[in-house]
């Protein structure tokens, strides 16, 4: 609320959410991971479910590999990501050829 608070009020939005993001990313306790090759960051604590949550990924359809495994679906909750993780988010494409 404070944030949109700040933003809403400020003479000039745009300067107001660079720095609250300048301190975002600045937050010296949140975990480096690569997701899809990109380097990424989270709070300490944060599931795998909790993740995709929060960066806005629609779950159905896709598959999660975490440091070379595949993770269970019902398991991502469960997951408490770590320092240096990669993880490989596949979304999944029916499609084919249809033969004769």
């Amino acid at each position: 609320m404070a944030v949109v608070r700040a933003l809403s009020q400020a003479g000039n939005p745009q300067e107001v959410a660079r720095g609250l993001r300048a301190e975002f990313e600045a937050e010296s306790s949140w975990l480096t991971l690569r997701v899809n090759g990109q380097q990424r960051k989270c709070p300490p604590g944060t599931s795998v479910r909790g993740y995709l949550d929060g960066i806005g990924v629609v779950q159905d359809g896709i598959v999660i590999e975490r440091n070379g495994e595949i993770l269970k679906n019902a398991d991502w909750a469960g997951i408490e990501l770590a320092i240096g993780d990669e993880l490989e988010v596949v979304h999944l494409v029916g499609g084919g050829t249809t033969y004769g």
